[in-house]
């Protein structure tokens, strides 16, 4: 204890002599002494804190050493108890010590030895006491390093858990944004997040130019019964295009929330990037007026067609058609006219062919078409049936512009073709002659019998083939 504290004693002495030759031993200066009755003990100690020491004189009391210490509630080091008794047995000292009593002392007391029992004995409990306090402190740290050890493990694995999102999510943007397929992009995020979350199901729903939800729609897996879908909004600089929906076990886990939201915006930057893409490729593939391929798009899917024939020795057929004096019909009746013209003969094409045929816009006021699997007979027939659409098309819709076709026709097997240039020449030379002839009339290449009868059955037949 410090030194500079008195030290509080309770002698606990019914002998009123005793008491004062105790007192007289001990220095006032140093110790702060409180006599009291040991018989009236229980009723005096209600409201006083415990004393350093207590000096006990067991035979001029009732109570015994074990019965002091129930009465106090004393704890073995609370306080320092030394035992007084005149005489007393040898076998009483050494119950009273196994009770809990730290010193034995014979009355009369020897003031000198009651003194160094004193000092030792308050040094002892002072060592005690800062054991006990720097017990306290090592709990309180080994306490302190154990939650700092648990937030540590925690840090760790929210760490590590961020570490594998953010690998996830850079794997996942480096594989959608090297797809310009919006289909494929879909595949990958469901692929994807059934790996890192286990998803069962995934949707991606595009608003229409219009922006309603009735736009693009694509979806993967199967929900399930013990999913629950949620739906986040597909933003792309401020905009919602769409909507992601994915299907989870555990919708209220704030990571898989916000994992979510993250992959959300690189399929929405994904996709429309695939949407545009998309769109650009279609106005460089298409011609804006009449909704055909261009010849760009033309020549590419002819290359196609014609390896196609070189590596199975199939039919082909390529058939050009041009609208005959149709500079004549511009100047009389107004390019609009004309433009109305080429996309109703447009439409007609693209209604009039097979599904596998392939009809683009050549250029100006001249129409193209590819015939997989067609012989020249089978060709002239699509050519003549072409012809009497059109005229019906043309009594039934009253158009007051009197229109005709001419049509040259080429094929891979009537003459020798080594190239798809070749090819489009002999079509090209063809509808030359056709034009050179009166116009409005059907013409096989040069070198190939100009007209050829054949039976009904050999007209085209639907043919379905995927894209060599």
């Amino acid at each position: 204890m410090d030194g500079s504290v008195k030290a509080t004693i309770w002698l606990l002495e019914s002998d009123a002599g005793s008491a004062d030759q105790i007192r007289a031993c001990l220095d006032e200066a140093k110790f702060h002494i409180t006599t009291l009755n040991p018989e009236t003990l229980r009723h005096e100690t209600t409201e006083r804190p415990l004393p350093h020491v207590i000096l006990f004189a067991e035979d001029t009391a009732s109570l015994t050493v074990a019965g002091l210490r129930q009465l106090l509630d004393l704890d073995s080091q609370a306080c320092f108890l030394i035992l007084l008794a005149a005489n007393p047995p040898i076998e009483r000292v050494v119950d009273a010590l196994i009770e809990g009593a730290h010193a034995y002392l014979t009355k009369p007391v020897n003031g000198h030895r009651l003194r160094r029992i004193l000092e030792r004995g308050l040094e002892n409990q002072s060592t005690y006491e800062r054991i006990m306090e720097l017990a306290t402190q090592v709990h309180e740290y080994n306490r302190q390093l154990q939650e700092s050890r648990l937030s540590l493990i925690r840090e760790k694995r929210e760490l590590e858990e961020r570490t594998r999102h953010l690998r996830f999510l850079h794997e996942l943007g480096l594989t959608i944004n090297a797809s310009l397929n919006r289909t494929q992009i879909v595949k990958e995020v469901f692929t994807r997040l059934k790996g890192e979350m286990e998803a069962p199901w995934c949707r991606v729903r595009l608003f229409s130019e219009n922006g309603g939800l009735s736009g693009w729609e694509h979806a993967v897996g199967s929900p399930g019964k013990s999913s629950e879908v949620v739906s986040l909004p597909l933003t792309v600089r401020g905009k919602c295009i769409g909507f992601l929906d994915v299907a989870v076990k555990d919708p209220k886990r704030r990571d898989g929330r916000d994992l979510l939201e993250t992959v959300s915006l690189q399929v929405g930057m994904a996709l429309q990037n695939a949407t545009h893409h998309n769109l650009v490729k279609r106005l460089a593939d298409h011609d804006h007026l009449t909704r055909l391929d261009n010849r760009r798009s033309f020549e590419r899917h002819l290359s196609r067609e014609f390896q196609r024939h070189l590596r199975y020795e199939e039919h082909l057929s390529l058939m050009f058609c041009d609208l005959d004096n149709f500079k004549a019909l511009n100047d009389r009746f107004g390019h609009q006219t004309g433009d109305s013209v080429l996309r109703q003969i447009a439409r007609l094409m693209l209604n009039g062919f097979r599904g596998c045929d392939y009809v683009a816009r050549w250029g100006g006021d001249e129409f193209a078409v590819i015939l997989p699997k067609t012989t020249k007979e089978q060709a002239l027939l699509s050519a003549e049936r072409l012809h009497r659409n059109l005229e019906k098309h043309l009594m039934k819709s009253g158009l007051a512009v009197e229109v005709s076709i001419s049509v040259g026709i080429a094929d891979t097997k009537s003459i020798p073709v080594r190239s798809k240039e070749e090819l489009i020449a002999l079509a090209d030379e063809a509808l030359f002659q056709a034009k050179k002839q009166g116009r409005n009339r059907i013409q096989l290449c040069p070198g190939v019998q100009d007209s050829v009868r054949v039976a009904s059955d050999q007209w085209p037949k639907p043919c379905s083939h995927a894209v060599a």
